[in-house]
Order: C-alpha cells, then sequence, then structure tokens
C-alpha cells in the first residue's frame, strides 16, 4: 500500500464527528494544563457544539435531508445514455436481527428497506449494471 492510502485512512477516520470531538476536548484539556483558560474554554465549547450538531436528530435529519435534496431522482427520461456496471446500494440496519421468522425485507429497518427499494428500481432502469449490496450480513 503507498503512503496516500493510509494518508486517506487516517484524515477519513479524524474527519468524523466523534474523533473530531475528542481531538477539541483533549485540545482544550492540554491548553487548560498550559493554563490557557479561555482558549482552552473556546476549544471545550466547539468540541460540545460539534457533539450536539453532530448527535441532534432534528439537526441530522435537517443536514441529511439538504444533502439529498440537492439532486433530483434518476428518472428514465433522463438515464438515456448512462450506463453503470453496477448500482451499489450502503447498508443501514436491521430493525429485527434475531426475529428468522420474519422474510429478509421485513427485517430490515425503514432506511435500509427505502435503500434496498431504489437499489432494486435503478437495477431494473440498468439491466447490464449488477446489484451491489454492503452492510450487516443476514
Amino acid at each position: 500500500m503507498d503512503s496516500f492510502f493510509y494518508f486517506k485512512r487516517i484524515v477519513g477516520m479524524l474527519a468524523q464527528p466523534l474523533p473530531a470531538v475528542f481531538i477539541l476536548a483533549f485540545l482544550g484539556a492540554f491548553l487548560l494544563l498550559l493554563r490557557r483558560r479561555k482558549t482552552a474554554a473556546r476549544f471545550f465549547l466547539l468540541s460540545f457544539a460539534v457533539l450536539f450538531a453532530a448527535s441532534f436528530p432534528p439537526l441530522v435529519r435537517w443536514q441529511a435531508a439538504f444533502l439529498e435534496h440537492r439532486h433530483e431522482p434518476l428518472l428514465p427520461s433522463r438515464a438515456k445514455g448512462l450506463a453503470p456496471w453496477a448500482v451499489v446500494v450502503l447498508g443501514n440496519g436491521i430493525a429485527h436481527p434475531d426475529d428468522k421468522g420474519l422474510p429478509a425485507l421485513s427485517r430490515l429497518n425503514d432506511a435500509a428497506r427505502a435503500r434496498l427499494i431504489e437499489g432494486v428500481r435503478l437495477a431494473r432502469l440498468f439491466p447490464g449494471a449488477r446489484l451491489v449490496t454492503t452492510g450487516y450480513g443476514m
């Protein structure tokens, strides 16, 4: 593996909300040890603000909706000329993982079911594309 691969992995991990919160909090604690109280307080406040922004459900839903509504759905009229080789469905979760008596679709949570249905729709729109799913194994 090249060093760029490892760099991307490290930056990707550090850019996630929880590691960012810990890094900001540790910087605040370090600055507190150096007796830089105002700057340390700002880092602590910023770490709590990031944690709140990443975990408060209405805010998270608004952020997701903002990103999801930036692009129109891929309709058959707009799909002419496109020939993807795969349709990838990112996993989301299982609502009832231990209930083996339920059909597979009934065990998925709402978001995973919606993603899978949209993936099947796109796979039918592009008959040459493979449907690839990721996430939790059943």
